[in-house]
């Protein structure tokens, strides 16, 4: 489930119920503003379903912005962000123990 900005939190809940329902697994992600959004997802999709098992990647994404000047004479100027980004995946079956995280 990719969790963005703008995403309804109602209408994120109501499709990973059902998908979780019917399948093994799920993963949230999110990044930037959204990291909180998809941390309160997951642990109200744990609320719900009893003895799920639960892997995290905490990891960052480079954006590169460019920016061309208003004023001639000026050189282009480009910014390089690290924007945090979140991995939760939720199991119903137990997860390898032996992988980092």
């Amino acid at each position: 489930m990719q969790v963005r900005g703008g995403s309804k939190m109602r209408n994120l809940l109501d499709y990973a119920m059902k998908e979780f329902g019917e399948k093994k697994a799920l993963v949230w992600s999110g990044y930037g503003p959204s990291v909180g959004k998809a941390i309160s997802c997951a642990e109200i999709v744990k609320r719900q379903y009893r003895n799920v098992h639960q892997f995290n990647k905490i990891c960052y994404v480079r954006c590169e912005e460019h920016w061309d000047p208003k004023m001639e004479g000026l050189d282009p100027l480009v910014v390089n962000r690290h924007t945090p980004m979140v991995h939760i995946l939720l199991s119903h079956e137990p997860i390898n123990d032996n992988l980092p995280g």
